[in-house]
């Protein structure tokens, strides 16, 4: 079996103005690459989603 030189992690995320107030979520995706031994942000992907 060979090295795995790809990774990613995922999640959500909320964001709040001054007042504390929820004014959206957000979806993201991280993919990290492995270079010579040291892992590197690769690609990040952040995808807001307005509140109703």
């Amino acid at each position: 079996m060979g090295i795995i030189h790809i990774a990613y992690e995922y999640g959500i995320g909320t964001v709040f103005n001054r007042e504390g107030e929820e004014i959206r979520k957000e979806r993201n995706v991280c993919i990290w690459k492995n270079i010579d031994d040291n892992w590197k942000i690769y690609r990040d992907i952040v995808q807001g989603v307005q509140m109703q």
